[in-house]
């Protein structure tokens, strides 16, 4: 099965988009590692682990669902260095 890439066009529109403000998420995630409870319920900061981004490219995906004809459907870029990565729990 051939795998789809992304082109420079498609990364250009995703980039442009973004800049315009048209891919912002409808929820605020960001804002819930700030709050103490959601809807009653007490959260709890759970620390993973650290993890690093030598290129500063990340590539997210389902890959039960998408790595077959969708290899990089979620890209951001961010300052290449490592990062501590934390969950929310109720």
């Amino acid at each position: 099965m051939e795998q789809s890439k992304l082109t420079s066009e498609w990364i250009q529109t995703f980039n442009r988009l973004g800049s315009e403000g048209k891919l912002k998420p409808t929820v605020p995630y960001h804002d819930l590692f700030d709050r103490k409870e959601l809807k009653g319920f007490p959260l709890h900061t759970l620390p993973m682990w650290t993890v690093t981004f030598p290129t500063g490219h990340i590539t997210c995906c389902d890959p039960l669902v998408t790595l077959p004809n969708k290899p990089d459907t979620y890209i951001r870029t961010v300052e290449p260095g490592t990062y501590l990565l934390e969950t929310k729990i109720i």
